[in-house]
């Protein structure tokens, strides 16, 4: 996966799988926490990294009951003994301390979404009862509890602000080209584009109406959210698709193929699948089958 997909394909997950985590997938974590920038290259952190169940069971009076229910649960430690050494100044080595466990935390999420599980970084517990819970030294303060797991489903992306309104430019700000185009959408009308190539694009909660696709490819697509109204797909190729909650009217995919693609809780209403097969096996004489 490219980096710059990796960036916005990160979401914050709660809830997971209940698939323990294997010990290069943790090992994989941790590396890319441990190799943040730090002050002073003093690695000012410490990772706790709770799996067993028991010990989970405790975060429910820590945090909430979600939190215990996921495969691993990270508890993010200042270890600012050496900044403190050097600042002589508790306030500032602590912001530093604080700083450095951001930066390891932002790689841990990026890194868990490299290999497709999923976290989300929680401030708000119970600081004194997960020191005591868990016996963590003195040594070490948490500033963050991080669950990390397989997603049960797909987060769909959440609005985000423009540049314009979080960032204040001293100087030539960019052309406003370069600002995302949330309040004017992008439309392509009575277009013909014959072998057209579209890489690296997002298209959340869109819409396609009267539009032949024949014969197209389709790869590691999120298309989840949209709507699609008289498509021609046929002899199309999927794989990798995200479909969920899509919605489909007067669609015709004869001749298609899907691979990689999740179907889970999926409605099909006056649809026509002569011919159509899952794994080599007759959808038409299963269901046959069933009913018998």
């Amino acid at each position: 996966m490219e980096f710059k997909e990796l960036l916005f394909k990160r979401r914050s997950v709660r809830s997971f799988k209940q698939r323990r985590l294997t010990e290069d997938e943790i090992n994989y974590i941790l590396t890319a926490a441990i190799n943040a920038p730090s002050a002073c290259n003093f690695q000012s952190w410490h990772f706790i990294c709770v799996t067993d169940p028991e010990t989970k069971e405790r975060f429910k009076s820590i945090c909430a009951d979600w939190v215990s229910a996921a495969p691993a649960v990270f508890v993010i430690c200042t270890d600012s003994e050496k900044i403190d050494e050097r600042c002589q100044d508790k306030a500032r080595s602590y912001k530093f301390a604080v700083q450095d466990t951001a930066l390891a935390m932002q790689n841990m999420l990026l890194a868990a979404a490299d290999i497709g599980l999923g976290g989300c970084i929680i401030g708000a517990y119970d600081q004194e009862k997960c020191v005591s819970e868990l016996n963590i030294p003195e040594k070490y303060l948490p500033v963050a509890l991080m669950p990390i797991g397989e997603p049960t489903a797909e987060t769909p992306a959440r609005s985000r602000k423009s540049i314009k309104e979080v960032t204040t430019f001293i100087g030539d700000s960019p052309d406003k080209a370069d600002e995302p185009r949330e309040k004017e959408p992008f439309e392509l009308r009575h277009a013909w584009l014959p072998n057209a190539v579209f890489d690296d694009l997002g298209l959340p909660n869109s819409t396609f109406n009267n539009i032949n696709l024949s014969s197209s490819k389709f790869t590691d697509i999120n298309l989840s959210g949209s709507s699609f109204e008289d498509i021609n797909f046929a002899e199309s190729s999927f794989g990798g698709l995200n479909l969920s909650e899509t919605k489909y009217q007067c669609v015709m995919l004869n001749n298609s193929e899907f691979k990689n693609v999740e179907l889970k809780n999926a409605s099909f209403v006056d649809c026509d699948f002569s011919g159509a097969a899952i794994d080599g096996i007759n959808i038409l004489d299963a269901i046959e089958k069933y009913n018998k």
